[in-house]
Protein backbone atom coordinates (compact mmCIF):
# COMPACT_ATOMS: atom_id res chain seq x y z
CA UNK A 1 0.00 0.00 0.00
CA UNK A 2 1.18 3.79 -0.76
CA UNK A 3 1.00 5.80 2.61
CA UNK A 4 1.64 9.31 2.88
CA UNK A 5 4.50 8.43 4.99
CA UNK A 6 6.13 6.17 1.80
CA UNK A 7 9.26 6.48 1.68
CA UNK A 8 12.04 6.96 -1.32
CA UNK A 9 14.99 5.37 -1.60
CA UNK A 10 18.17 6.30 -3.29
CA UNK A 11 21.02 4.34 -1.96
CA UNK A 12 19.70 0.74 -1.66
CA UNK A 13 22.01 -2.17 -1.44
CA UNK A 14 22.22 -4.47 -2.94
CA UNK A 15 21.75 -2.79 -6.41
CA UNK A 16 18.42 -2.79 -7.89
CA UNK A 17 17.67 -5.96 -10.69
CA UNK A 18 15.29 -4.04 -12.61
CA UNK A 19 15.04 -0.83 -14.72
CA UNK A 20 12.74 2.32 -14.61
CA UNK A 21 8.88 1.24 -13.69
CA UNK A 22 10.16 -1.82 -12.70
CA UNK A 23 8.36 -3.84 -9.90
CA UNK A 24 10.68 -5.44 -7.28
CA UNK A 25 10.16 -7.93 -5.18
CA UNK A 26 11.80 -9.54 -2.25
CA UNK A 27 13.51 -12.66 -3.45
CA UNK A 28 11.84 -15.79 -1.49
CA UNK A 29 14.81 -18.08 -2.94
CA UNK A 30 17.93 -16.09 -2.13
CA UNK A 31 18.14 -14.68 1.48
CA UNK A 32 18.63 -11.00 1.35
CA UNK A 33 18.61 -10.92 -2.13
CA UNK A 34 15.67 -8.61 -4.92
CA UNK A 35 14.22 -9.90 -8.44
CA UNK A 36 11.93 -8.63 -10.79
CA UNK A 37 10.58 -12.19 -10.69
CA UNK A 38 7.15 -11.95 -8.86
CA UNK A 39 6.58 -13.14 -5.04
CA UNK A 40 4.34 -12.38 -3.04
CA UNK A 41 6.32 -9.44 -1.39
CA UNK A 42 6.56 -6.62 -3.46
CA UNK A 43 9.58 -4.08 -2.24
CA UNK A 44 9.87 -1.74 -4.25
CA UNK A 45 8.74 0.29 -7.68
CA UNK A 46 12.23 1.70 -9.27
CA UNK A 47 11.66 5.41 -10.20
CA UNK A 48 14.52 5.67 -12.13
CA UNK A 49 17.47 4.07 -14.38
CA UNK A 50 21.08 3.57 -13.14
CA UNK A 51 23.39 6.18 -14.15
CA UNK A 52 27.08 4.33 -14.90
CA UNK A 53 29.91 5.66 -12.69
CA UNK A 54 33.44 5.45 -13.98
CA UNK A 55 36.88 6.09 -13.39
CA UNK A 56 39.44 6.21 -16.33
CA UNK A 57 43.09 5.97 -15.81
CA UNK A 58 45.02 9.12 -16.78
CA UNK A 59 48.31 7.04 -17.73
CA UNK A 60 48.21 6.21 -21.60
CA UNK A 61 49.65 2.49 -22.25
CA UNK A 62 50.50 2.18 -18.54
CA UNK A 63 52.24 -0.85 -16.84
CA UNK A 64 52.03 -1.66 -13.26
CA UNK A 65 53.34 -4.94 -11.47
CA UNK A 66 52.87 -8.30 -11.03
CA UNK A 67 52.28 -8.34 -7.18
CA UNK A 68 50.72 -5.05 -6.51
CA UNK A 69 47.87 -4.98 -4.77
CA UNK A 70 44.18 -2.40 -5.28
CA UNK A 71 41.35 -2.67 -3.29
CA UNK A 72 38.71 -1.25 -5.28
CA UNK A 73 35.05 -1.32 -3.28
CA UNK A 74 36.60 -3.43 0.03
CA UNK A 75 37.88 -6.14 -2.71
CA UNK A 76 41.66 -6.90 -2.50
CA UNK A 77 42.73 -7.91 -5.82
CA UNK A 78 46.31 -8.59 -7.08
CA UNK A 79 47.94 -8.18 -10.23
CA UNK A 80 49.14 -11.78 -11.18
CA UNK A 81 48.38 -12.17 -15.13
CA UNK A 82 50.84 -11.76 -17.42
CA UNK A 83 53.41 -8.49 -16.99
CA UNK A 84 50.81 -6.44 -15.48
CA UNK A 85 49.70 -4.18 -18.84
CA UNK A 86 46.28 -3.12 -19.19
CA UNK A 87 44.68 -6.19 -20.44
CA UNK A 88 46.27 -7.79 -18.04
CA UNK A 89 44.64 -6.36 -15.17
CA UNK A 90 41.88 -5.91 -16.71
CA UNK A 91 41.70 -9.57 -16.73
CA UNK A 92 42.66 -9.82 -12.71
CA UNK A 93 40.04 -7.10 -12.28
CA UNK A 94 37.14 -8.81 -14.01
CA UNK A 95 37.51 -12.41 -12.18
CA UNK A 96 36.24 -10.54 -8.66
CA UNK A 97 33.67 -8.43 -10.41
CA UNK A 98 30.98 -9.74 -8.71
CA UNK A 99 32.11 -8.83 -5.67
CA UNK A 100 33.14 -5.28 -6.72
CA UNK A 101 30.31 -4.84 -8.93
CA UNK A 102 33.30 -2.92 -10.96
CA UNK A 103 33.96 -3.93 -14.36
CA UNK A 104 37.10 -3.03 -15.72
CA UNK A 105 37.98 -2.35 -19.96
CA UNK A 106 40.84 -0.66 -21.93
CA UNK A 107 39.56 1.89 -23.99
CA UNK A 108 41.25 4.73 -26.42
CA UNK A 109 40.64 8.45 -24.92
CA UNK A 110 40.42 10.03 -28.28
CA UNK A 111 38.78 12.81 -27.79
CA UNK A 112 42.31 15.35 -28.15
CA UNK A 113 45.05 15.04 -30.73
CA UNK A 114 48.53 17.16 -30.20
CA UNK A 115 51.15 18.29 -32.69
CA UNK A 116 54.21 16.39 -32.70
CA UNK A 117 56.65 19.11 -32.73
CA UNK A 118 59.39 16.72 -33.93
CA UNK A 119 58.37 17.44 -37.33
CA UNK A 120 58.94 21.55 -36.87
CA UNK A 121 56.25 24.37 -36.74
CA UNK A 122 53.13 23.52 -38.12
CA UNK A 123 52.82 25.09 -41.42
CA UNK A 124 50.57 24.62 -44.69
CA UNK A 125 51.66 25.99 -48.54
CA UNK A 126 47.95 27.58 -49.74
CA UNK A 127 49.21 28.08 -53.52
CA UNK A 128 48.07 25.90 -56.24
CA UNK A 129 48.19 22.55 -56.79
CA UNK A 130 47.30 22.88 -52.75
CA UNK A 131 45.84 24.11 -50.69
CA UNK A 132 45.68 21.03 -48.50
CA UNK A 133 42.18 19.60 -47.31
CA UNK A 134 41.33 16.84 -45.31
CA UNK A 135 38.23 15.41 -43.00
CA UNK A 136 37.77 15.83 -39.64
CA UNK A 137 35.28 13.16 -38.32
CA UNK A 138 34.27 13.05 -41.95
CA UNK A 139 34.01 16.93 -41.93
CA UNK A 140 35.97 18.85 -44.58
CA UNK A 141 38.23 21.84 -44.12
CA UNK A 142 40.23 23.35 -46.60
CA UNK A 143 43.43 25.01 -45.33
CA UNK A 144 43.58 27.92 -47.86
CA UNK A 145 44.12 31.07 -45.28
CA UNK A 146 47.97 32.68 -44.71
CA UNK A 147 46.79 35.75 -42.96
CA UNK A 148 49.30 35.30 -39.93
CA UNK A 149 51.56 33.22 -41.75
CA UNK A 150 52.03 35.57 -44.52
CA UNK A 151 53.83 38.13 -42.05
CA UNK A 152 55.61 35.20 -40.21
CA UNK A 153 56.42 32.89 -43.07
CA UNK A 154 56.21 34.39 -45.72
CA UNK A 155 53.31 34.90 -48.79
CA UNK A 156 51.25 31.93 -49.09
CA UNK A 157 51.87 30.29 -45.99
CA UNK A 158 49.60 29.67 -43.31
CA UNK A 159 51.08 29.12 -40.00
CA UNK A 160 49.21 27.02 -36.91
CA UNK A 161 47.47 30.23 -36.22
CA UNK A 162 45.74 30.21 -39.49
CA UNK A 163 45.67 26.49 -39.94
CA UNK A 164 43.32 26.80 -36.16
CA UNK A 165 41.64 29.42 -37.93
CA UNK A 166 40.54 27.22 -40.98
CA UNK A 167 38.78 24.82 -38.76
CA UNK A 168 36.97 26.62 -36.38
CA UNK A 169 35.82 28.96 -39.61
CA UNK A 170 34.43 25.57 -40.86
CA UNK A 171 32.39 25.13 -37.80
CA UNK A 172 32.32 21.49 -37.71
CA UNK A 173 29.99 19.66 -35.66
CA UNK A 174 31.79 18.95 -31.88
CA UNK A 175 34.89 20.07 -33.47
CA UNK A 176 37.28 23.16 -32.25
CA UNK A 177 41.10 23.61 -32.48
CA UNK A 178 43.16 25.76 -30.17
CA UNK A 179 46.89 26.80 -30.97
CA UNK A 180 50.09 28.00 -28.62
CA UNK A 181 52.95 29.35 -30.08
CA UNK A 182 54.12 26.39 -32.81
CA UNK A 183 51.79 24.06 -32.01
CA UNK A 184 48.09 23.11 -32.13
CA UNK A 185 45.27 20.75 -30.32
CA UNK A 186 41.68 19.67 -31.75
CA UNK A 187 39.39 19.03 -29.60
CA UNK A 188 36.01 16.14 -30.12
CA UNK A 189 34.18 18.11 -27.26
CA UNK A 190 31.52 15.36 -27.22
CA UNK A 191 34.08 13.04 -25.81
CA UNK A 192 33.68 10.91 -29.20
CA UNK A 193 36.90 9.47 -31.41
CA UNK A 194 38.76 11.84 -33.32
CA UNK A 195 39.71 10.83 -36.44
CA UNK A 196 41.81 12.86 -39.49
CA UNK A 197 41.40 12.06 -43.05
CA UNK A 198 43.89 13.58 -45.70
CA UNK A 199 41.94 14.45 -49.09
CA UNK A 200 44.76 17.01 -50.37
CA UNK A 201 48.07 17.23 -50.21
CA UNK A 202 49.17 21.56 -50.08
CA UNK A 203 51.56 22.46 -52.96
CA UNK A 204 54.51 20.76 -52.23
CA UNK A 205 52.75 17.66 -51.96
CA UNK A 206 52.58 17.36 -48.40
CA UNK A 207 49.83 16.05 -46.46
CA UNK A 208 47.70 18.05 -43.83
CA UNK A 209 48.07 15.08 -41.00
CA UNK A 210 49.89 12.73 -39.84
CA UNK A 211 53.60 11.44 -40.12
CA UNK A 212 56.22 14.23 -41.84
CA UNK A 213 52.86 16.22 -42.08
CA UNK A 214 52.33 19.89 -42.35
CA UNK A 215 49.80 20.26 -38.97
CA UNK A 216 52.32 17.54 -37.21
CA UNK A 217 48.68 15.99 -35.91
CA UNK A 218 47.86 12.30 -35.79
CA UNK A 219 45.40 10.95 -37.49
CA UNK A 220 44.13 9.75 -34.57
CA UNK A 221 44.53 9.04 -30.48
CA UNK A 222 45.83 5.24 -30.41
CA UNK A 223 47.20 5.70 -26.95
CA UNK A 224 45.00 3.29 -24.22
CA UNK A 225 43.90 3.93 -20.64
CA UNK A 226 42.08 1.79 -18.02
CA UNK A 227 38.49 2.23 -17.22
CA UNK A 228 36.37 0.93 -14.82
CA UNK A 229 32.69 1.29 -14.41
CA UNK A 230 30.00 0.21 -12.36
CA UNK A 231 26.85 -0.41 -14.12
CA UNK A 232 24.22 0.02 -11.41
CA UNK A 233 25.33 3.68 -10.58
CA UNK A 234 27.67 3.47 -7.16
CA UNK A 235 31.04 4.37 -6.05
CA UNK A 236 33.82 3.21 -7.38
CA UNK A 237 36.48 3.40 -4.41
CA UNK A 238 40.09 2.62 -5.41
CA UNK A 239 43.30 2.11 -3.00
CA UNK A 240 46.78 0.92 -2.83
CA UNK A 241 47.81 -2.16 -0.56
CA UNK A 242 50.72 -3.44 -2.71
CA UNK A 243 52.88 -1.18 -4.73
CA UNK A 244 51.20 2.04 -6.27
CA UNK A 245 48.92 0.66 -8.98
CA UNK A 246 46.80 3.18 -8.33
CA UNK A 247 49.67 5.95 -9.62
CA UNK A 248 50.76 3.52 -12.27
CA UNK A 249 47.22 4.18 -14.00
CA UNK A 250 46.24 7.38 -12.91
CA UNK A 251 42.87 6.00 -11.38
CA UNK A 252 40.87 8.00 -8.66
CA UNK A 253 38.09 7.14 -6.50
CA UNK A 254 34.74 8.35 -8.32
CA UNK A 255 31.14 8.46 -7.68
CA UNK A 256 30.02 10.13 -10.85
CA UNK A 257 27.57 7.73 -11.41
CA UNK A 258 23.64 7.82 -10.03
CA UNK A 259 22.08 4.93 -7.96
CA UNK A 260 18.19 4.36 -9.33
CA UNK A 261 15.73 5.81 -7.06
CA UNK A 262 12.54 3.74 -5.81
CA UNK A 263 9.62 3.79 -4.04
CA UNK A 264 9.09 1.56 -1.09
CA UNK A 265 6.11 -0.22 -0.92
CA UNK A 266 4.77 -0.72 2.48
CA UNK A 267 4.30 -4.26 3.87
CA UNK A 268 0.67 -5.79 4.92
CA UNK A 269 -1.14 -8.64 4.14
CA UNK A 270 -1.41 -9.37 0.70
CA UNK A 271 -4.03 -8.61 -1.47
CA UNK A 272 -4.73 -10.46 -4.18
CA UNK A 273 -4.89 -9.49 -8.18
CA UNK A 274 -7.94 -9.26 -10.25
CA UNK A 275 -6.79 -9.38 -14.32
CA UNK A 276 -8.68 -8.99 -16.73
CA UNK A 277 -8.30 -10.90 -19.83
CA UNK A 278 -10.40 -12.10 -23.27
CA UNK A 279 -9.72 -15.38 -23.23
CA UNK A 280 -8.65 -18.82 -21.50
CA UNK A 281 -5.37 -18.49 -23.57
CA UNK A 282 -4.69 -15.30 -21.93
CA UNK A 283 -5.23 -16.25 -18.94
CA UNK A 284 -2.66 -19.05 -19.11
CA UNK A 285 -0.26 -16.79 -19.96
CA UNK A 286 -0.67 -14.67 -16.65
CA UNK A 287 2.22 -14.37 -14.12
CA UNK A 288 -0.07 -14.68 -10.53
CA UNK A 289 0.37 -15.72 -7.33
CA UNK A 290 -1.72 -18.13 -5.42
CA UNK A 291 -5.37 -15.88 -4.36
CA UNK A 292 -5.34 -13.57 -7.52
CA UNK A 293 -8.06 -13.87 -9.50
CA UNK A 294 -8.76 -13.84 -13.86
CA UNK A 295 -12.21 -12.63 -14.81
CA UNK A 296 -12.32 -14.02 -18.69
CA UNK A 297 -14.65 -12.22 -21.33
CA UNK A 298 -15.05 -15.44 -23.22
CA UNK A 299 -14.41 -19.23 -21.70
CA UNK A 300 -15.02 -20.68 -24.74
CA UNK A 301 -18.87 -20.51 -25.10
CA UNK A 302 -18.88 -16.91 -25.69
CA UNK A 303 -20.09 -16.15 -21.59
CA UNK A 304 -17.65 -14.54 -19.08
CA UNK A 305 -16.13 -16.88 -16.42
CA UNK A 306 -14.18 -16.18 -13.18
CA UNK A 307 -11.26 -18.19 -11.60
CA UNK A 308 -9.38 -18.24 -8.71
CA UNK A 309 -5.48 -19.47 -8.77
CA UNK A 310 -5.23 -22.30 -6.06
CA UNK A 311 -1.38 -22.07 -6.90
CA UNK A 312 1.50 -20.22 -8.07
CA UNK A 313 2.36 -19.66 -11.88
CA UNK A 314 3.78 -21.47 -13.75
CA UNK A 315 1.33 -23.72 -12.32
CA UNK A 316 -1.70 -21.82 -10.74
CA UNK A 317 -4.15 -24.18 -10.84
CA UNK A 318 -7.14 -22.68 -12.17
CA UNK A 319 -10.65 -22.67 -10.31
CA UNK A 320 -13.66 -21.37 -11.55
CA UNK A 321 -15.94 -19.82 -8.91
CA UNK A 322 -18.44 -18.19 -11.01
CA UNK A 323 -19.97 -17.79 -14.66
CA UNK A 324 -22.29 -15.86 -16.51
CA UNK A 325 -24.87 -18.41 -15.58
CA UNK A 326 -24.18 -18.81 -12.01
CA UNK A 327 -24.56 -15.03 -11.73
CA UNK A 328 -28.31 -14.99 -12.76
CA UNK A 329 -30.36 -15.12 -8.93
CA UNK A 330 -33.56 -15.52 -10.63
CA UNK A 331 -34.74 -18.17 -12.83
CA UNK A 332 -35.23 -18.06 -16.54
CA UNK A 333 -36.79 -19.16 -19.19
CA UNK A 334 -35.27 -20.05 -23.04
CA UNK A 335 -37.33 -20.47 -25.91
CA UNK A 336 -37.08 -21.65 -29.53
CA UNK A 337 -39.29 -22.81 -32.82
CA UNK A 338 -38.92 -26.40 -34.24
CA UNK A 339 -40.36 -26.67 -37.98
CA UNK A 340 -39.25 -29.60 -40.34
CA UNK A 341 -36.47 -27.70 -41.47
CA UNK A 342 -34.87 -27.76 -38.41
CA UNK A 343 -31.55 -29.65 -37.56
CA UNK A 344 -30.57 -32.97 -35.92
CA UNK A 345 -29.49 -31.02 -32.51
CA UNK A 346 -30.90 -27.22 -31.79
CA UNK A 347 -29.62 -25.20 -29.16
CA UNK A 348 -32.37 -24.37 -26.43
CA UNK A 349 -30.01 -22.69 -23.36
CA UNK A 350 -27.18 -23.20 -20.92
CA UNK A 351 -27.59 -23.66 -17.19
CA UNK A 352 -24.99 -23.45 -14.92
CA UNK A 353 -24.04 -26.13 -11.90
CA UNK A 354 -26.59 -26.76 -9.68
CA UNK A 355 -29.33 -25.65 -11.60
CA UNK A 356 -33.24 -27.59 -12.14
CA UNK A 357 -34.97 -27.52 -15.34
CA UNK A 358 -38.34 -26.90 -13.61
CA UNK A 359 -40.47 -27.17 -16.77
CA UNK A 360 -40.30 -28.21 -20.20
CA UNK A 361 -43.59 -26.98 -22.63
CA UNK A 362 -44.08 -28.29 -26.15
CA UNK A 363 -46.64 -25.87 -27.92
CA UNK A 364 -47.95 -27.79 -31.33
CA UNK A 365 -49.24 -24.85 -32.83
CA UNK A 366 -49.53 -26.43 -36.32
CA UNK A 367 -50.14 -30.00 -36.54
CA UNK A 368 -46.79 -31.74 -38.23
CA UNK A 369 -47.44 -34.52 -41.32
CA UNK A 370 -45.24 -37.23 -41.35
CA UNK A 371 -43.84 -39.17 -38.71
CA UNK A 372 -41.81 -36.58 -36.75
CA UNK A 373 -39.54 -37.25 -33.37
CA UNK A 374 -38.83 -34.59 -30.61
CA UNK A 375 -37.11 -34.97 -27.45
CA UNK A 376 -35.37 -32.12 -24.85
CA UNK A 377 -32.11 -33.36 -22.79
CA UNK A 378 -28.79 -32.61 -23.00
CA UNK A 379 -25.90 -34.81 -24.93
CA UNK A 380 -25.74 -37.32 -21.91
CA UNK A 381 -29.37 -38.11 -22.12
CA UNK A 382 -31.03 -36.30 -25.88
CA UNK A 383 -34.77 -36.92 -23.84
CA UNK A 384 -33.93 -36.14 -20.45
CA UNK A 385 -35.88 -33.00 -19.78
CA UNK A 386 -38.80 -34.47 -22.16
CA UNK A 387 -39.68 -37.50 -23.87
CA UNK A 388 -41.13 -37.97 -27.33
CA UNK A 389 -43.52 -40.03 -25.95
CA UNK A 390 -45.07 -37.68 -23.80
CA UNK A 391 -45.96 -35.43 -27.00
CA UNK A 392 -47.69 -35.44 -29.89
CA UNK A 393 -46.64 -33.17 -32.93
CA UNK A 394 -49.42 -34.40 -35.42
CA UNK A 395 -51.97 -32.71 -32.67
CA UNK A 396 -52.12 -29.13 -31.78
CA UNK A 397 -51.97 -28.87 -28.55
CA UNK A 398 -49.64 -28.09 -25.56
CA UNK A 399 -47.41 -30.59 -24.10
CA UNK A 400 -45.57 -30.27 -20.20
CA UNK A 401 -43.00 -31.92 -18.51
CA UNK A 402 -41.56 -30.97 -15.28
CA UNK A 403 -38.33 -33.20 -14.79
CA UNK A 404 -36.61 -33.48 -11.47
CA UNK A 405 -32.91 -33.49 -12.69
CA UNK A 406 -30.46 -31.04 -11.01
CA UNK A 407 -27.72 -30.51 -13.25
CA UNK A 408 -24.30 -30.56 -10.95
CA UNK A 409 -20.73 -31.25 -11.92
CA UNK A 410 -19.18 -27.32 -11.71
CA UNK A 411 -19.45 -26.99 -15.17
CA UNK A 412 -22.34 -25.39 -17.39
CA UNK A 413 -24.19 -27.83 -19.33
CA UNK A 414 -26.20 -27.39 -22.78
CA UNK A 415 -30.24 -28.10 -23.39
CA UNK A 416 -31.05 -28.86 -26.80
CA UNK A 417 -33.74 -29.79 -28.38
CA UNK A 418 -33.90 -33.56 -30.78
CA UNK A 419 -35.70 -33.37 -33.76
CA UNK A 420 -36.08 -35.74 -36.56
CA UNK A 421 -38.28 -34.86 -39.46
CA UNK A 422 -39.73 -38.18 -40.48
CA UNK A 423 -40.93 -36.88 -43.92
CA UNK A 424 -42.75 -34.10 -42.70
CA UNK A 425 -42.99 -31.40 -44.86
CA UNK A 426 -45.54 -28.66 -42.39
CA UNK A 427 -45.58 -28.43 -38.83
CA UNK A 428 -44.35 -26.04 -36.27
CA UNK A 429 -44.10 -26.48 -32.40
CA UNK A 430 -42.36 -23.87 -29.34
CA UNK A 431 -40.09 -25.79 -27.06
CA UNK A 432 -40.20 -23.31 -23.74
CA UNK A 433 -37.68 -24.53 -21.04
CA UNK A 434 -37.50 -22.80 -17.20
CA UNK A 435 -34.79 -23.43 -15.28
CA UNK A 436 -34.01 -22.18 -11.18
Amino acid sequence: MLTPTTKITENHQPALPGSKGSIIYADTTVAGSLTTTKTDKVAFIQLSDAVKSFADGTVANATSFVGSEIKINGITITFSTGTATIDDVVTDINLLSSLTNVVASKVVIATTVLADLSYGQPATFITAPGPATATFNSQSVTFNNDTFGATELGAGIGNERDIVNSINNAALTNIEAYYTADSITVVETSGSALTIVNTNNDANGTPFAGPASNSGLPLSNTNTFLRLTRTDGGPIDVQNITGTPIDDFGLVSSHNGQLPIALVVEQGIRKGDMYVVADITARNALDVLLGDQAYVLDKGDGEWGLYLATGNSPTPNWTITATEESAKTDSDTYSITITPASSAITFIGEVNSGSRVTVVTVDVTTAFNGAPTLTVGDIGVTDRLISNDQLDLSELGTYQSMPAHIYNGGLDHDINAYFTAGGATVGSAKVTITYS
